[in-house]
């Protein structure tokens, strides 16, 4: 047994990940003698009579076999399992209500903004591992991912929910067109009879249907290319996300986005200039152009995994291209990166502030 383990704390049990898990002895891709071969290897490693509640995918209960369906429902008649169309949600949810140990091999990426006690955890998630030819189980480190491995996974996530797969060329291929639903009773099309701002039901990539009534989306072409901003505190406590249109600009300063920095820096807005700096995105590449503020900008590039972030150097008073995962940070408080979000569907949080004409030269305070 692991001593890191609270061997008296709650437990909510992921019970897809264990009915999943190729680890543990099954009968087929989702087996829930995996769940009871779990649960009584903590009861032998751990606690005897442990408090254990198991959640579970929707989903997951459907592909088991006959054999193991009618175990489960047996196990779910006698109290002790949940079953919820996303689990994942509610086994945070539980776990952060009763200070509960969770049983996963999941690392939860993309809630880590929402439960951000995942991060660094070295108490609270416990997994197993063969050793000896037996399973043994373990607390787990959960680390503590980058702001941007964050992005990515998050964006994964929601759109798995709506059936898109990213690992499917013909599903990204989808992703990058418009489309409007042209059903007259759908409230789709009574919302929004223009185009259709969603994510498509994609179980047939070639044919893109309305979620909601479920006919062909009519497609209308290639949706231009948008990008996602963020802004966070030094620490990454806080973070507000922007989405830019092609030819959309964005001006950070105290005159012109003061709301959004007091929010994310709260009075350390005052070391930010007036028109400290302007972001700009053609659909291709985002420029930022430090406009010589009082407090300066610095710029990190991102150089790979091996090789992790550059000095920062200065930048002010400059124009310069950010990549994704480059890091701009604005009078030493503010900083502002490229999100990981490749398919940025909504475009509604867009600033509307209008291009300049040519004349990038700004008054600082």
């Amino acid at each position: 047994m692991d001593s890191a383990i609270n061997t008296e704390a709650p437990v909510v049990v992921d019970g897809g990940n264990v009915a999943g898990s190729e680890d543990i002895s099954g009968c087929g891709k989702f087996c829930w003698d995996r769940i009871a071969i779990i649960r009584r290897l903590w009861q032998t490693q751990i606690d005897s009579q442990p408090q254990m509640t198991i959640v579970i995918d929707e989903s997951v209960t459907h592909r088991f076999g006959a054999h193991c369906r009618a175990k489960y429902q047996q196990a779910a008649r006698e109290s002790g399992v949940l079953v919820q169309k996303y689990a994942d949600s509610e086994i945070l949810k539980l776990a952060e209500q009763t200070d509960a140990v969770v049983l996963t091999r999941d690392l939860f990426r993309d809630h880590r903004r929402a439960y951000p006690w995942i991060d660094g955890n070295t108490t609270r998630f416990v997994g197993w591992r063969a050793q000896d030819g037996q399973l043994v189980l373990e607390a787990r480190d959960m680390g503590t991912p980058t702001d941007y491995t964050k992005s990515e996974y998050e964006e994964n996530s929601e759109l798995k929910a709506s059936g898109a797969n990213l690992d499917r060329e013909e599903v990204r291929q989808a992703l990058s067109r418009a489309y409007r639903c042209d059903t007259t009773e759908c409230w789709v099309h009574k919302f929004d009879q223009g185009r259709f701002t969603g994510v498509p039901d994609l179980k047939d990539p070639s044919a893109p249907r309305c979620p909601v009534c479920k006919q062909c989306l009519v497609e209308l072409g290639p949706i231009p290319k948008l990008v996602q901003v963020k802004f966070s505190d030094v620490k990454r406590n806080i973070v507000e996300r922007l989405t830019l249109s092609p030819d959309m600009v964005l001006d950070v300063g105290r005159e012109s986005s003061k709301d959004m920095l007091m929010r994310v820096v709260g009075q350390l807005c005052d070391l930010v200039s007036r028109t400290h700096l302007r972001i700009m995105w053609d659909g291709s590449t985002l420029k930022f152009t430090d406009y010589g503020s009082k407090n300066g900008t610095t710029f990190r590039r991102w150089l790979g995994k091996r090789r992790g972030y550059s000095e920062p150097i200065t930048v002010t008073g400059t124009s310069f291209i950010v990549g994704p995962r480059d890091e701009v940070t604005v009078a030493g408080v503010l900083v502002v990166t490229r999100s990981a979000r490749e398919f940025t569907l909504d475009s509604a949080s867009s600033p509307t502030t209008p291009k300049s004409s040519g004349d990038e030269t700004l008054p600082n305070s």
